[in-house]
């Protein structure tokens, strides 16, 4: 389980409101976005010497490296979202199942339980896309990119093992 930060649980209460902004670079969105990257990303993925790739929504793509000979695609979305009286912040994602239809009940049973790990956060998420319907486990991370480290790992740890318990696979 990750480390909670005051931002972190600050932005809580943005997740719950519903500003976040579900699209993954992984499959297709369902709504047009921004296309613009943001060099603070680039700049701090640079610092940290992760490599990337920016995708044709202006979000940077990873491909992390786990202890455990496994890989997780991370998504550190370029968007920079505002809520009433909370710092900016940007969305760090990562699938751990994409189905052609509805996820399946248990899995979405499953994502309800783990979110009570993270109480009062809800990182589960069931996002529609235009391809297929995804589990995406979405935390925040600081506008500036300050956090950005702690929560790529703590994204990529978490949806990996959620995609090997609900799948067995390491599609993502």
């Amino acid at each position: 389980m990750m480390k909670r930060t005051p931002l972190f649980l600050l932005l809580s209460l943005a997740a719950l409101l519903g500003l976040t902004s579900g699209a993954n670079s992984l499959p297709a969105p369902t709504q047009a976005r921004g296309k613009r990257p943001d060099a603070r990303v680039a700049k701090a993925l640079d610092d940290l010497g992760l490599k990337y790739k920016v995708d044709s929504y202006g979000d940077y793509d990873l491909l992390i490296e786990l202890d455990n000979n496994r890989r997780q695609v991370v998504t550190v979305e370029s968007e920079v979202l505002r809520g009433k009286g909370a710092p900016p912040f940007r969305i760090v994602k990562s699938i751990a199942m994409l189905s052609a239809g509805a996820l399946p009940a248990a899995v979405q049973s499953r994502l309800r339980r783990a979110n009570g790990d993270y109480d009062p956060l809800e990182p589960w998420q069931v996002v529609k896309y235009k391809d297929g319907t995804a589990a995406e486990f979405q935390l925040f991370a600081e506008a500036d990119c300050s956090d950005l480290e702690d929560i790529i790992h703590n994204v990529a740890q978490d949806t990996d093992k959620m995609e090997l318990e609900i799948t067995g696979g390491d599609e993502f």
